[in-house]
């Protein structure tokens, strides 16, 4: 089944243009990773029967997005380069639990072929992701490593069915832990009206090494929709979304 992707065009609030298609040119990597309960959020506004699996407790991988600074392209860089689930069998239990496909309408590898032929084949350019195998398993090292969940953890950040965050709260955590700026993304839930975390966007180089997602000084600036105060962070046990998969 066709992975009916959205997720609100794949984080669009940084008000960048989107890049020329014919131009396949990229500085960095962005390393997105999701919350699942606000994925879930969002695939019900989508009208996608969202699940949770039992094996996901933390934060998931959203994609590993080739980028030119001041754009959110490149994107779908080589048609010729068609997924091929044979290629990652041996990534599939890791990608799971790592990145896993919520949307129990879409069959499980329909994310994953989205990612790599929106994305990963603009990423097939550099030898270290020059495949999609290579690909998939550079996001899982990268997650192993920064992940936002340990990330956030280590500075009391976590998730809580009582606590709310500030995003600055939010952002200087990351910054601690990184020594480099992210980008934080949240989504509102319109059964409460209350905003919580949805993302989080870590910058990399073409060596892997962290780099400053924008500007501190303002001219390359990101606007976040998060408010400044009261950001939920729900916890996975509590959200409503983790049940078996109807039949």
């Amino acid at each position: 089944m066709t992975y009916v992707f959205s997720r609100i065009v794949e984080s669009s609030n940084h008000h960048y243009y989107e890049g020329s298609s014919s131009d396949h040119d990229w500085d960095i990597f962005t390393f997105t990773q999701e919350w699942p309960v606000a994925v879930c959020v969002l695939g019900t506004h989508e009208h996608h029967r969202c699940v949770i699996p039992p094996d996901v407790r933390t934060w998931g991988i959203h994609g590993l997005w080739p980028t030119k600074r001041g754009t959110r392209g490149p994107t779908s860089c080589n048609s010729h380069l068609h997924f091929d689930f044979n290629s990652i069998k041996s990534l599939v239990p890791m990608m799971k639990v790592m990145w896993p496909n919520m949307y129990a309408d879409t069959s499980m590898e329909s994310f994953w072929e989205h990612e790599w032929t929106k994305h990963g084949t603009c990423a097939s350019t550099l030898p270290a992701t020059g495949s999609e195998s290579l690909y998939f398993q550079k996001a899982l090292d990268i997650a192993g490593t920064y992940g936002a969940s340990k990330l956030l953890a280590k500075e009391n950040i976590v998730p809580s069915s009582s606590r709310t965050y500030t995003l600055e709260e939010i952002e200087t955590a990351l910054t601690h832990q990184i020594g480099v700026n992210a980008i934080v993304e949240c989504t509102k839930d319109e059964k409460t009206g209350k905003m919580m975390l949805y993302e989080v966007e870590i910058c990399f180089d073409k060596q892997f090494n962290p780099v400053d997602c924008y500007d501190s000084n303002g001219s390359n600036d990101y606007h976040t929709d998060c408010p400044h105060s009261d950001l939920e962070y729900p916890p996975l046990g509590t959200s409503g979304f983790v049940s078996p998969i109807a039949g």
